[in-house]
């Protein structure tokens, strides 16, 4: 956990005032702002508010990245976690 949480506080900072326009929870867009920090691949949860605000409306269904991190549900990576696991 502690080689993976390296984030640079300055990066995630940045990251997470770009994110302000998805009116998200302030801990939602703080734990994407991370995760974008630390270059993750996916940022996998079951919160429904958090997935519709980071898609299109035109496309609730269809897996987007923002800031470079795929939001999913889990059960939306299957097919991709290896791909997303081991390349970027």
């Amino acid at each position: 956990w502690l080689e993976a949480n390296n984030a640079d506080e300055k990066d995630v900072l940045a990251i997470d005032h770009s994110l302000v326009p998805l009116n998200l929870k302030t801990a939602d867009r703080r734990h994407l702002a991370e995760a974008a920090a630390i270059d993750a691949i996916w940022f996998l949860t079951n919160d429904k508010r958090l997935i519709k605000r980071t898609r299109p409306k035109k496309f609730p269904n269809e897996v987007r990245t923002v800031c470079g991190v795929f939001v999913a549900k889990p059960s939306e990576c299957i097919e991709e976690i290896s791909r997303g696991l081991f390349l970027k």
